[in-house]
């Protein structure tokens, strides 16, 4: 339930990574700003790429996700 970060060269990569289908619930939100973060605080990273894992990139936030983005 969380967002994986990784740098490949001047690629930073962020992995969705709430299976099954990596819904965006609050801990997966946050990790993902923290990955942004951190992305963007490393001058050698020049691209940024957002993917899924499991079987969907993502399933969304549900029902109950108003105020989906509010994470900070």
């Amino acid at each position: 339930m969380s967002a994986q970060f990784q740098v490949h060269g001047d690629v930073a990569v962020i992995t969705l990574a709430n299976p099954p289908v990596n819904g965006l619930g609050h801990a997966l939100r946050s990790g993902i700003v923290a990955a942004l973060d951190q992305a963007l605080a490393d001058p050698q990273v020049q691209a940024i790429v957002l993917t899924g894992s499991a079987r969907a990139f993502s399933g969304g936030g549900g029902q109950g996700a108003a105020g989906l983005f509010e994470v900070c």
